[in-house]
């Protein structure tokens, strides 16, 4: 390995480094809101700053448990999640509770819902961040 490709490796930032593997997709948010027993405000939203990271659809189809890494400007942190189906939906959730990642698997136009369409709820304390957005799911 030259001093070169280290310097390089080194020095790139940890949310560029924080792409998505071939059997992971990529999924950005469109809106984010935090709120608290005062209300509720927007957050705003980097384009490649804050993103998530999920397993590739049939991964998520077929595995009771798997990882979804939430990526800001700092990198990456994975949270473990168990799958259960819910009618076009796959809810992600958190063993202890605290994070539910809600994921459309199919495209219903009645409703206005998009293949890989999701909606994010974390909560931190007894606030909760929500965030919606949509993952790019390769059509087969």
């Amino acid at each position: 390995m030259g001093l070169g490709f280290l310097l390089a490796y080194l020095l790139t930032p940890v949310a560029a480094m924080a792409q998505s593997a071939p059997d992971e997709v990529r999924c950005e948010y469109t809106h984010r809101v935090y709120c608290n027993a005062s209300g509720c405000m927007d957050l705003p939203i980097v384009q490649n700053k804050s993103f998530l990271i999920v397993p590739a659809l049939d991964q998520i189809q077929r595995s009771a448990q798997s990882v979804v890494r939430r990526c800001d400007d700092k990198g990456c942190t994975p949270v473990n999640v168990q799958a259960a189906p819910s009618g076009v939906f796959h809810n992600l959730a958190s063993a202890p509770g605290g994070y539910l990642l809600k994921l459309a698997l199919l495209t219903v136009e009645l409703v206005d819902v998009k293949k890989g369409d999701f909606v994010e709820i974390a909560t931190q304390n007894l606030g909760s961040f929500v965030g919606y957005g949509r993952c790019r799911f390769p059509e087969r």
